[in-house]
């Protein structure tokens, strides 16, 4: 079965029949999300072909393909070609209250966050990072990039570029399994207590989607980060990609509130 097929069975609502009871869709629907959000079904794994899995539920195939066409809407399946159904799982929302440490966020909310270390290196700094970081054109920076996952699926793919007088404190550690803020509190006494974000969405590269899992063009959700220790000097530039099918950015604005008034 491939993507077009889906577009044959338009989305379920909440709909039900003339005695109140949910139609069948709706029920095959709801059986297959609590399987998914339950952790029954984990993400990545693929959904029994159409007809099995229509003869599994006991219901038509037309029936089946309007729930799965609702699931697909709500991120939770996508069809991958003739391959059928994969389980996307759950989009992973992060709410940013301040400097967040992905690993002990994700430890907070009991997701198990893992990484694969593509590069760990010193090296000369850019003239933008040298700007972001306020040091010299000739500065050395640490640089540090990293495939991050979520219950083993890819999340998003960070690159760090940390202050020159990091660069002993982080030299040599296995960062697979360590928090990046969590060792630079730990061991340089610096806290990340601010952060500057810009957000955007991007396409992915040849090259991020392949270290994503994902295919060449697929949205992005960029991140570009600067940020700050207890002192208020800037510590860590930073560009986090994040597949836009597994990632949401979730905050509060606020307007400033002036001196108050005093009527004399």
């Amino acid at each position: 079965m491939n993507q077009s097929e889906t577009a044959e069975a338009p989305p379920v609502a909440v709909r039900r029949d003339i005695h109140g009871e949910d139609l069948p869709s709706v029920m095959v629907l709801r059986r297959i999300e609590a399987d998914i959000l339950t952790g029954r079904l984990k993400a990545g794994s693929r959904l029994a072909p159409e007809r099995e899995l229509g003869a599994r539920l006991g219901v038509a195939r037309n029936t089946l393909r309007r729930a799965l066409a609702a699931l697909n809407e709500k991120g939770l399946i996508q069809a991958r070609g003739r391959g059928g159904w994969v389980v996307v799982g759950q989009p992973v929302t992060e709410r940013i209250e301040g400097p967040p440490s992905l690993t002990e966020w994700a430890a907070r909310h009991g997701y198990l966050v893992t990484s694969k270390v593509i590069a760990a290196r010193t090296r000369t700094v850019t003239s933008a990072e040298a700007a972001d970081l306020r040091i010299p054109t000739s500065s050395k920076v640490y640089e540090l990039e990293r495939v991050r996952y979520i219950e083993g699926t890819p999340l998003s793919l960070d690159r760090s570029v940390l202050h020159p007088r990091l660069i002993q404190t982080l030299k040599g550690i296995d960062f697979a399994s360590r928090s990046l803020f969590g060792t630079v509190r730990e061991r340089a006494g610096l806290i990340a207590t601010r952060a500057e974000v810009l957000v955007k969405a991007v396409p992915a590269t040849e090259r991020v989607a392949t270290l994503l899992t994902i295919a060449e063009g697929e949205p992005l959700l960029e991140l570009n980060e600067m940020t700050f220790d207890q002192y208020d000097e800037p510590f860590e530039t930073a560009q986090l990609l994040n597949r836009g099918d597994r990632y949401a950015f979730a905050t509060t604005l606020t307007a400033g509130v002036g001196s108050p008034r005093f009527d004399l």
